[in-house]
């Protein structure tokens, strides 16, 4: 119990406290105030930023994760890899606000051909970066530029120990390519000197793989790897995700969620991603959420040359209706809203 509290600690440590004491600035701190109070005094109309950023700059990936709606080839989200210069734009609205930036969502991150020069930007301008990566599309320059860009922190996706197991769920993935490349990650970061970036092993358990945890906790201890995570399987990996027993049942493990907590209407959950969060995709659409899949389902586009400062983008009238729900009892929003239909969160 100690040793689990313990990592998770260290876990949020790296992954929230680190960021604000290194990209500290007095507006950003302001800002964080003030949102927090915004969402829990339930404010529709907004006076700050939302604090953290998701701009996915690839929603493409090599790997058939089924639970994923990539994964899963689901053609209702249009592909595309952001380029730099439509980056930018996008990113200076929000750069003064946000003490990080994850630059990933529903792909590969290291698929996008300006990911370095887009991190390289991040950091001039006072922003830590954060990369979630499956580590099956690599070769030596994308690892050398990986401890070259000091990113912060990046969060692996391995889930399993045995190429068997690890398969199950990461389909059309490599066991050995990806603790090959943790390897060499781990010697490039010695022989450069950094302590960037902070590597994270993410362990989904699911039916297959729980035996392995140990095995795979063990080897990240011995080679280095910063923290290690076990974390259940989700239940949902986007918004219309529903408990489906043929579906889920193949993956969850005893550690999963329970079907009665996941889908109860009385669990108390008030969304928070309506007030604190801001989604890009790759074609430069957005939403607050980074669970939104479909193109229908977004908020708004970012058009070329656009003149609207972010606090004018996060209080558009979808985004207050959509907080109305969450403020209101059995609110009836006067736009439809892709939130109506979430599973997660409990609608006042």
């Amino acid at each position: 119990m100690i040793k689990k509290y313990y990592s998770r600690v260290k876990h949020l440590y790296y992954s929230y406290f680190i960021f604000f004491l290194k990209y500290f600035s007095l507006k950003k701190l302001v800002n964080l105030l003030k949102n927090s109070c915004e969402f829990f005094t339930k404010r529709v109309y907004l006076k700050s930023v939302p604090p953290i950023v998701h701009i996915d700059v690839c929603n493409s990936c090599i790997l058939h994760c089924p639970l994923c709606a990539t994964g899963k080839n689901d053609k209702s989200q249009t592909k595309a890899i952001i380029r730099f210069e439509d980056f930018k734009p996008i990113f200076d609205k929000i750069k003064d606000y946000t003490f990080f930036v994850w630059l990933y969502n529903w792909g590969e991150p290291f698929l996008c051909s300006d990911i370095f020069k887009i991190i390289n930007y991040c950091h001039e301008n006072n922003v830590g970066v954060k990369i979630d990566s499956n580590l099956n599309y690599y070769n030596d320059d994308i690892l050398r530029n990986i401890v070259k860009s000091k990113i912060d922190y990046i969060s692996l996706s391995i889930d399993g120990f045995s190429q068997e197991n690890y398969q199950f769920y990461r389909k059309g993935g490599s066991l050995q390519k990806v603790l090959e490349g943790m390897v060499k990650l781990i010697e490039y970061k010695k022989k450069a000197g950094s302590k960037y970036p902070i590597l994270i092993w993410q362990f989904l358990v699911n039916n297959k793989n729980k035996d392995e945890v140990e095995r795979a906790e063990s080897w990240a201890k011995e080679n280095k790897i910063d923290i290690f995570e076990a974390r259940s399987l989700s239940l949902f990996t986007d918004v219309d995700s529903k408990f489906q027993e043929k579906e889920y049942k193949k993956f969850l493990s005893d550690t999963s969620v329970p079907k009665e907590v996941a889908m109860s209407k009385n669990s108390q959950m008030h969304c928070r991603y309506l007030w604190d969060s801001f989604a890009v995709n790759p074609d430069k659409s957005f939403c607050p959420c980074p669970v939104i899949y479909k193109d229908k389902d977004c908020f708004g586009f970012f058009k070329k040359n656009d003149a609207r400062d972010i606090k004018e983008i996060v209080n558009l009238e979808i985004f207050i209706e959509s907080r109305k729900l969450f403020k209101i009892n059995n609110y009836k929003p006067k736009v439809y809203t892709p939130c109506l239909r979430c599973n997660w969160y409990t609608k006042l």
